[in-house]
């Protein structure tokens, strides 16, 4: 279509509580869209024409999550790493979400993004986090930080009706680890494929820290099957009002049929924060 007017909110009301040390958070809503034109399929070319009737769609998704913390402290200490004393946290969590009323199928709509997509569907989330803690900083002014801090999420769509018919059951983990003050590792968002195997997506990103004005960052995103990227950058913060940025995004791969190498983005950015007007 060449132009099309859409109106989208969406609206939640949750109850949270807590029970025997366990918190829940039960939670209901209601999101509306309207567009000004809907899909209209050509008989003759079978292209979509983009002009067919305005339409309305009421969704309304249903859930709860409920999590809770189980903590131990150690008396480790570790010079090199900076470690006065570990704090284990556990923190295992469950969430069931669902949408069973969706007033428009989405084929039925010009598709834009995410939001044109929405359809019925329900999952289940099992996740399971562990933290590792210790305080660090001058005497008077420790702050809480993770040493490392390693988590994974199972995500299971039963059924094969709406969109769960076009997604798999996949194994989502994380990893962070902050060995010292200036440097820092992380891997996260990244998913392992349940009906075929192997990993469908996985990012990695180093971080070195000098001094606090100062940082410099490298790091990875590989999609199954469709693109792999680095990416180089750096910041400077000379005062609290000015900071410089400059980043490089290289592709060794763009999508399933175009494998040149290329660039994909380059940038400087200068920052200037200016003074809080407050009323």
């Amino acid at each position: 279509p060449e132009e099309t007017i859409r109106f989208d909110t969406y609206n939640m009301i949750n109850a949270p509580f807590g029970f025997m040390g366990q918190r829940f958070n039960p939670f209901i809503g209601i999101r509306l869209t309207g567009y000004s034109e809907s899909i209209k399929i050509d008989p003759v070319t079978g292209r979509n024409e983009g002009s067919g009737t305005a339409r309305g769609r009421v969704a309304i998704p249903v859930g709860i999550n409920t999590s809770t913390k189980l903590s131990r402290t150690y008396s480790v200490y570790n010079k090199l790493l900076s470690i006065n004393r570990l704090r284990h946290v556990i923190e295992p969590k469950l969430s069931l979400n669902s949408i069973q009323f969706v007033t428009q199928d989405p084929e039925k709509l010009n598709q834009f993004d995410g939001i044109d997509a929405i359809d019925t569907y329900q999952s289940i989330k099992l996740g399971l986090s562990n933290r590792l803690q210790t305080k660090r900083g001058k005497p008077g002014e420790e702050q809480t930080v993770n040493v490392v801090d390693i988590g994974s999420e199972l995500t299971l769509f039963p059924g094969n009706a709406g969109l769960n018919r076009k997604r798999d059951d996949y194994m989502g983990w994380y990893l962070k680890v902050n060995p010292s003050d200036n440097v820092s590792f992380s891997t996260v968002g990244n998913e392992i494929n349940l009906r075929r195997g192997g990993v469908d997506i996985f990012n990695t990103n180093i971080t070195y820290m000098p001094s606090p004005r100062l940082s410099f960052s490298t790091g990875n995103r590989y999609i199954d099957g469709n693109s792999s990227t680095v990416f180089l950058s750096t910041q400077i913060t000379p005062n609290e009002k000015w900071s410089v940025s400059i980043s490089q995004q290289y592709a060794f791969k763009t999508d399933v049929t175009d494998k040149d190498s290329r660039s994909l983005y380059s940038g400087v950015n200068v920052t200037r924060l200016f003074h809080d007007w407050i009323a």
